[in-house]
This record gives C-alpha cells, structure tokens and sequence, in this order.
C-alpha cells in the first residue's frame, strides 16, 4: 500500500466518523461607557444642529435687518450668513487639534461646547448684520473643535 492509499483512507475515516456537536461560544457583550461617550455625542449633535438651526428663520432675521432691497438680495445675504460659519470652523479645526494635543481632548471638547452655547444665545439677541455674521463666525470656531 502507497502512502496516498494511507491518505486516502483515513480521509474517509474522518468523514465517516459520527460528528460531536460543538458547545456554542457564549460572547459576553461589553457595556458601552456612557459616561465618557455622553460628551462625545453631544459634541457631534451640537454642530450640525448650530449648522442648520438657522435656516428656518434666516430670511425673516435678514428681511428685519432691512439691509436688502429684493428677495434677490435677500438670499445674497443669506448666503453669507450661512457659509461664514463652515469658513470659520474651516480655518480654526487645525489649531483645535493642536490645542487638544497640548492640554487634552476632554478640556477642547467642553471649551467647544460652552463656547457653542453662549454664542448660539448671544446669536439671538443680534441687531444688525454684522453682528449676525461675527457671531455666526464665533459658532463655527468653536464648532471647529469636535473633529
């Protein structure tokens, strides 16, 4: 008998032989740590929130501001409303990410959201639009941060 008659045969050994049913592997799930995620997802809900959050009421806010002639100018001025944010936050997510780098990413991330809030509160009490646009500036910068 050759050696791959010896092959052979205990193959067919081994298929003929009665399988044992393997215990199943029991995964013990690990709980997710709130307690540290909590302010991560805060973060990331903050900035497209402050993104977006004007949009329902932009044109009236520029139309009250009494600064445009035409609807045309209107959304002109809507534009730059809106972009001066993401332009902001644009130029400044580097330095965040130096700064966190220096002092850690828990003290950026809670400078960005006390940041966000007290300059989406003083957004509401703007009179002109300058001041709209320095503030809505000010959101995006530290929006810039949960990168």
């Amino acid at each position: 008998m050759s050696r791959s008659d010896d092959a052979r045969d205990s193959a067919r050994s081994q298929q003929d032989a009665p399988v044992e049913p393997e215990e199943p592997v029991v995964v013990k799930e690990t709980p997710l740590p709130w307690k540290q995620i909590a302010p991560l997802v805060a973060m990331r809900l903050a900035e497209p929130i402050n993104l977006n959050l004007i949009l329902p009421f932009m044109y009236k806010m520029i139309e009250g501001f009494d600064i445009a002639d035409s609807p045309k100018d209107i959304s002109h001025y809507s534009s730059i409303l809106y972009m001066s944010f993401s332009i902001s936050q644009t130029l400044t997510i580097m330095h965040w990410g130096r700064l966190s780098d220096r002092i850690g990413r828990r003290p950026v991330l809670i400078a960005g959201l006390i940041g966000i809030l007290v300059v989406s509160v003083l957004f509401g009490f703007t009179k002109t639009f300058a001041m709209a646009v320095v503030v809505r500036m000010a959101t995006g910068v530290f929006a810039g941060n949960g990168a």
